[in-house]
């Protein structure tokens, strides 16, 4: 997987699966491990995955494996839990991993486990934590000279003051984490996404146009760009060119249905909004209702993860 050989990888969990009953502890432990990688980063079946690391997890303290073999399986098990807004959870685990990597001094797995903490910190609304959490990661992706600290820690700083309702501090971290050099381009690509909304959100349309154009010149010079991002692009273009029958279609027919699928509550809580807000400022009410039911029972299931 590592080196993107993807369908070689599940020939190989399909042919293992047949005599994992016969692993040993050590075996078993990177067999879960490894098939939750497979599940998590290839096919984003985000429970799934966890169930195979909490497996990899009840064998590991059986093992006599290195401190930082056990922080990496704890980290990815944060990383899981945030993804699907077990932020509790995200944090007990963040928490272990930190420890581990504080005592063997690796400063780039801390950053990342700071992250961690922040983001579920700021979803708990304890925003003073959050920004001291993002703080002491982006410290230390500078001492170490890592952009891709950087840039995430920057992006979730904007993150953090866009949904606090503060537009002009959200667009300067996002511009700072989109214009630095040499991180993964599909970094950049949410970050951009998320710059272009907030420029929509404060009517700076020149600035939103200019920052699709530069979207849409990293998609097609690199052939990167995941369907959510394709559909964010496409809705931003509706908006802007006041298409507004597109518009519609767009995020009723297209986005707000893959984001349902991809059980994805954040963004169609955004998305359901947005569309709600739309239908109510052209009358249509019946419409405008059922979107801010649907942004708020999407909110309500979050609450109870």
């Amino acid at each position: 997987m590592v080196e993107g050989r993807v369908q070689e990888a599940k020939d190989q969990i399909e042919r293992l699966e047949q005599v994992q009953n016969s692993f040993d502890a050590l075996q078993a432990f990177y067999w879960n491990k490894f098939v939750g990688n497979y599940y998590h980063m290839e096919l984003s079946e985000f429970t799934k995955a966890l169930r195979f690391y909490q497996e990899a997890e009840s064998i590991m303290d059986k093992l006599d494996l290195l401190d930082d073999e056990k922080a990496d399986l704890l980290y990815v098990i944060s990383i899981l839990h945030s993804k699907l807004v077990n932020d509790l959870s995200a944090l007990e685990y963040a928490n272990k991993a930190l420890s581990i990597f504080r005592n063997s001094y690796k400063f780039v797995r801390c950053a990342q486990c700071h992250i961690i903490l922040g983001i579920s910190y700021r979803r708990l609304h304890m925003l003073e934590e959050a920004i001291k959490q993002y703080n002491l990661a982006k410290h230390l992706g500078e001492i170490t000279d890592n952009n891709d600290v950087i840039q995430l820690t920057n992006h979730n700083l904007g993150y953090l003051h866009s949904r606090a309702g503060n537009s002009i501090e959200a667009i300067e971290f996002y511009k700072t984490a989109f214009n630095l050099k040499n991180v993964p381009l599909n970094y950049k690509l949410t970050t951009v996404t998320s710059l272009i909304r907030e420029y929509i959100i404060t009517k700076e349309f020149t600035e939103a146009e200019t920052y699709i154009v530069k979207a849409e010149q990293i998609m097609d010079e690199n052939s990167i760009g995941s369907k959510l991002v394709k559909l964010e692009i496409k809705v931003f273009k509706a908006i802007l060119s006041e298409d507004h029958h597109q518009y519609e279609d767009l995020i009723t027919n297209h986005l707000i249905p893959y984001l349902l699928d991809q059980e994805d509550k954040v963004y169609i809580i955004i998305y359901s909004n947005m569309i709600a807000a739309h239908y109510e400022d052209i009358k249509k009410y019946k419409n405008a209702a059922y979107y801010y039911k649907l942004a708020s029972k999407s909110y309500e299931d979050l609450l109870k993860i």
